[in-house]
């Protein structure tokens, strides 16, 4: 049976690809999830409490250095986009697979 059923605090990570809105999950404080909700908008903020009901899911995807680096967030300091731009073409593209909570129900918590 491929079913998850969490609750946590939404973090500041919440944003769109593929038409889906995708949210980060804290729980515990500990560990974070990504939450995937398919073809609707998602109208939460960071740091609502929620409960999430769902499956589990995995995308492959390849990815470069700079693609990478470019979605990352925080960090020390300005990227030096050219260095990195030269470093990634050199690396080439890395192979990663996510797993994801592909949210069927999503409850706020008072």
């Amino acid at each position: 049976m491929n079913v998850v059923v969490i609750d946590g605090t939404v973090t500041r990570n919440i944003w769109q690809y593929g038409g889906d809105t995708l949210f980060r999950l804290a729980h515990n404080g500990r560990h974070f999830f990504t939450v995937r909700v398919r073809g609707l908008p998602v109208h939460l903020e960071p740091g609502t409490r929620v409960v999430v009901s769902g499956t589990l899911v995995s995308r492959e995807e390849d990815v470069s250095l700079a693609d990478f680096a470019r979605r990352a967030e925080g960090g020390s300091g300005e990227v030096d986009r050219e260095t990195l731009e030269r470093i990634g073409n050199a690396l080439g593209q890395e192979h990663r697979s996510y797993t994801e909570i592909l949210a069927g129900e999503i409850r706020t918590l008072a």
